[in-house]
């Protein structure tokens, strides 16, 4: 939802989307298809669970997970299924021939070189749970420029302010980080102030329902006195 200074009652009231328009890490499944070496099975088929982060332009931000193998005939195809939205996308395809990998949408070095390792736990690192849902606002988000400061007369402020927050699996909120500074840091500070007390969201959920960690990021943009 776009708003501006002349759709606002006060011009340094804010929005928060009800999409964040810098998506909070999603969570991907991707099957990787056998590949043969020399006449001879390589690797198997195997499904391995990542998650993008499209804002940030990196395609394993959270690393990845090995979820489970799966049956599946020989093929030269990678199939990008996406959990939140269950559609199947082919991002990638093998070359056989070339031994490359070719990135129909600009994949980055660091998703290369894990489908270069054949899809296998150990390139990955640090895993992180299978998310069915991520964290989700709850609700409205009412937060107004007057909030920021005791003071009613001081100077509004503005600027767009990145935040990230890890939501229990009650969805209770801990840890606010700035991921987009204002540039001021008082700005930044009464920001996440304000995030943690009034943001309410619902828990991100793994794979077979249940409530679990997860992390939250939006960014919000205040309309001060100068704007």
């Amino acid at each position: 939802m776009k708003s501006s200074r002349t759709s606002l009652a006060l011009s340094w009231l804010l929005t928060i989307p009800a999409v964040p328009t810098t998506a909070h890490a999603q969570s991907f499944d991707l099957e990787c298809a056998p590949i043969e070496e020399n006449g001879e099975p390589k690797f198997g088929a195997q499904t391995i669970h990542y998650q993008i982060d499209r804002s940030s332009g990196r395609w394993c931000d959270r690393k990845c997970e090995k979820i489970e193998t799966v049956a599946r005939d020989a093929g030269t195809t990678v199939t990008l299924k996406d959990s939140l939205f269950y559609g199947d996308r082919t991002l990638i395809e093998y070359h056989d021939d070339a031994g490359l990998l070719v990135d129909s949408f600009a994949l980055g070095t660091e998703f290369e070189r894990i489908l270069k390792h054949a899809c296998t736990k150990d390139a990955f690192g640090n895993l992180t749970p299978y998310l069915a849902e991520p964290v989700r606002q709850k609700g409205s988000f009412p937060i107004k420029g007057a909030d920021l400061f005791d003071d009613p007369k001081a100077k509004m402020p503005s600027g767009m302010v990145g935040f990230e927050v890890t939501a229990d699996s009650e969805g209770v909120l801990r840890d606010c980080t700035i991921t987009l500074s204002s540039g001021n840091a008082s700005l930044d500070t009464r920001t996440c102030a304000l995030v943690m007390e009034r943001l309410r969201v619902l828990p991100a959920r793994d794979r077979v329902g249940l409530p679990v960690e997860g992390k939250f990021r939006n960014r919000i943009r205040w309309f001060g006195d100068d704007d």
